[in-house]
């Protein structure tokens, strides 16, 4: 039976190793972890699987907090991570998959903030992270892994979605894949990532968006002032022509791998420093014990400060994830090029002439099929664009929409 455990004043908190852990041998199954808090545990604070023969499917940790953990065991001092065994364990028939993280906030960690290692179609969506370490133990001399957000390691995970996050203040990388392929990762943003804090490990890479595999899809990502310390906004490397990164803007440092429709441009956010004091002042809170009640305004604090100003170079210069294939009159199924963008429960938008916003139900991937909640159906004529809900003419780049029917910039 599927578990549900939903209270904002849930938190476990200075355990001896893991702060909430969900697996299990026999595999667990439909777990839902709703407004619950993690920090200050010895190990990782929220985990849904774990390499050793423990499997999580399908379990969801929504609207929940995890930081400053890791403080018996650096290198394993993960906010929020999902993991799966790997070769030469690796038993696919187990192997952890569909979990999902959603609108979770995850700083201070001592290792990576959200971590995904060997698992199947894992997603993150809408989580914020900020200020990892790479400190060292002087005891145990494990370091800090120093990334913010970070799916692959041991060449046995592939199919995740990485979208809508935010990650920033990391001496690492904001958002690394490595040997997990088939992943995507769109309408995310890294900023302030790449630096050697005094007294802290260095870090071997420096970067905002880092792709170390040989296959997967960037669309709609910004990067900007990850080259403050000799680092780069975007870096691929791997089975190049396999990558495809396109539609994304970088400000400044070095992109190595960019497609033609890609910008190099100031994205002209409304005020980094602005969001920057906005997780601070939630982080405190979160440190003094309140319970999680206020996720929404936060939330909506930092799309007023990260959305583009009026007149920025990304408004409507992103791509549609994907297109449909053939022409449908009042259908309650598409085909698209690609369902790979898409979960089950996922709002998605059409290029039609209506514009529609709809639901999905249920995905076939064997035939990118996507079917809509009951009662939902939409006409469209071949290669019509498919996309997260946007604003204007196109999607903007980045995570969050410029609208115009909204205020300006904050004051």
């Amino acid at each position: 039976a599927a578990v549900d455990v939903n209270d904002p004043a849930f938190r476990s908190h200075f355990q001896s190793q893991i702060g909430v852990f969900v697996g299990g041998t026999n595999i667990s199954k439909n777990v839902t972890l709703r407004r619950c808090r993690s920090y200050d545990n010895g190990k990782s604070g929220i985990e849904l699987g774990a390499k050793g023969g423990t499997y999580a499917w399908d379990c969801l940790a929504v609207d929940c907090d995890s930081f400053r953990n890791g403080r018996s065991n650096f290198e394993d001092g993960e906010g929020f991570q999902t993991s799966g065994n790997r070769p030469p364990d690796l038993d696919l028939a187990k192997q952890s998959r569909r979990n999902r993280f959603i609108r979770c906030v995850s700083f201070e960690n001592f290792s990576s903030n959200f971590a995904e290692q060997d698992v199947l179609d894992a997603l993150f969506d809408r989580c914020i992270s900020w200020s990892t370490t790479t400190a060292m133990d002087p005891v145990s001399s494990d370091q800090g892994d120093g990334r913010g957000i970070v799916l692959g390691n041991h060449a046995a995970g592939g199919g995740s979605i990485v979208r809508r996050c935010v990650s920033f203040d990391n001496p690492y990388t904001g958002i690394h894949i490595a040997n997990h392929d088939f992943v995507k990762v769109y309408h995310s943003m890294a900023f302030d990532n790449g630096f050697q804090r005094p007294g802290e490990g260095i870090p071997t890479h420096k970067e905002g968006f880092g792709q170390y595999t040989d296959v997967g899809t960037w669309f709609n990502n910004i990067a900007f002032d990850n080259d403050t310390d000799g680092g780069l906004d975007f870096r691929a490397s791997g089975g190049l022509p396999a990558i495809t990164s396109d539609f994304n803007c970088r400000q400044d440092g070095t992109g190595i791998y960019e497609g033609p429709s890609s910008i190099v441009a100031n994205p002209a956010v409304c005020d980094k420093e602005a969001a920057r004091q906005v997780c601070f002042t939630y982080a405190a809170a979160a440190q003094a014990g309140n319970n999680i009640t206020d996720h929404d305004t936060f939330f909506a604090d930092l799309d007023r400060q990260l959305r583009p100003q009026a007149g920025s170079p990304v408004i409507d210069q992103g791509t549609f994830l994907t297109s449909t294939v053939g022409v449908a009159v009042a259908a309650n199924t598409l085909v698209v090029a690609d369902a790979g963008f898409f979960r089950p429960g996922d709002i998605i938008q059409l290029n039609n002439a209506t514009l529609d916003v709809v639901t999905i139900d249920t995905i076939d991937d064997t035939t990118d099929t996507l079917t809509l909640i009951p009662g939902q159906n939409v006409s469209f004529a071949d290669g019509t664009g498919v996309s997260v809900p946007w604003q204007g003419a196109a999607p903007d780049m980045g995570t969050y929409e410029f609208d115009p029917l909204l205020p300006g910039c904050p004051p």
